[in-house]
């Protein structure tokens, strides 16, 4: 099990963007069988960040459909 805040999420997937770019945060968060994302709507995000959340999601579906 993954807790994560939503802004939590996206930053780190700015950073990866930015240092590095190998996918670590793509397998950090397909890793675990359930992934919790809190602080939705609490404030507003950043630009893409909903690139960024779609990608985790449509990765993990693929991922568990695969299975």
């Amino acid at each position: 099990m993954l807790y994560r805040s939503i802004f939590d999420l996206v930053q780190d997937f700015m950073q990866d963007e930015t240092f590095s770019g190998d996918d670590k945060v793509d397998a950090k968060y397909l890793r675990p069988d359930l992934l919790i994302i809190d602080d939705m709507g609490m404030k507003q995000l950043p630009k893409r960040s909903g690139e960024y959340l779609l990608k985790v999601i449509m990765r993990r579906y693929e991922k568990r459909s695969t299975l």
